[in-house]
């Protein structure tokens, strides 16, 4: 799926990548996507949809690049590196803080046993979308989306993921792996 930007002039554009460009530098290599829009998303400098067109942009630009094919891992490119480097310095202080205060965080959940994250957002057609993602240091990972009708369903959805992310993820495995014998 394509997002394209409604309404961004050059410069908030430009400025909005230097973010982004800024929070991959920090986090590194294997960087999920969700990672990135979960601290855009949570300091509210854009919306998912705008976001994702951002992300999307760099990716065609080759600013980004997937770590490895056929992975959710991301990392700067040559050209994203290159971009970060020249233009570091032109990051507003106080967005900078910000944004290293919520690496920060991401790094130390990282280092921990596990990593997991959810989140919803509204649908143009009035449905809800949920994420639920859970990763294990040693790259084992799993991505799960949703569909819903309704907010409250998704942040039960949400909240249950948050609370029993790694026994749920055991269970899905263990059921992927039976082996099941037809009668």
């Amino acid at each position: 799926m394509k997002f394209q930007l409604i309404n961004m002039n050059k410069e908030d554009k430009f400025t909005y990548k230097l973010l982004l460009l800024y929070i991959f530098n920090e986090l590194g290599d294997k960087v999920l996507l969700h990672e990135v829009t979960d601290i855009f998303l949570k300091l509210e400098f854009l919306n998912i949809f705008m976001t994702n067109s951002l992300l999307d942009e760099m990716f065609n630009d080759n600013l980004i690049e997937s770590t490895e094919k056929g992975t959710e891992f991301y990392t700067l490119s040559k050209d994203g590196l290159d971009t970060i480097v020249s233009f570091k310095d032109k990051i507003n202080s106080v967005h900078k803080l910000t944004l290293d205060n919520e690496i920060k965080k991401i790094n130390l959940l990282k280092s921990e046993q596990k990593y997991s994250s959810s989140f919803y957002f509204k649908t143009s057609d009035n449905n809800t979308n949920i994420e639920l993602y859970f990763k294990k240091p040693q790259g084992s990972f799993i991505k799960i989306n949703l569909n819903t009708e309704t907010n409250s369903k998704a942040e039960l959805i949400c909240e249950n993921w948050d609370k029993f992310n790694a026994e749920m993820y055991t269970q899905i495995l263990n059921m992927l792996t039976l082996d099941v014998k037809e009668d």
